[in-house]
């Protein structure tokens, strides 16, 4: 095995790589750290390589929650633009826009 165990992407721990059953797998030695363990392999190497690919999803989950705090914020406006649409009598509607997803 030529491939160099990571640290967690998480934290930043030690990982551990080990033997389950018939399964390879490797966990973060932290045990304050909410990083689960990888799925089972057959190789210690494809262990290793699945492990060391994992993200950091703290900047994605920052990311996520600043999504929908926008999305939050556009419906607002919309709320808004239609309130003074009718308001103001204007009975043609907005320019269309590029759709967008709602993650909430």
């Amino acid at each position: 095995m030529d491939k160099h165990l990571e640290p967690c992407a998480h934290c930043g721990s030690p990982a551990l790589l080990y033997r389950e059953m018939t399964l390879i797998k490797i966990i973060c030695l932290n045990a304050l750290c909410t990083a689960h363990e990888t799925l089972g392999f057959s190789t210690a190497e494809a262990a290793i390589e699945a492990w060391n690919r994992r993200l950091d999803t703290t900047n994605l989950m920052q990311a996520l929650e600043a999504n929908n705090e926008l999305s939050r914020l556009v419906t607002k406006l919309e709320i808004e633009d239609a309130r003074l649409r009718v308001a103001l009598g204007v009975t043609q509607p907005p320019p269309a826009v590029a759709p967008y997803h709602r993650l909430d």
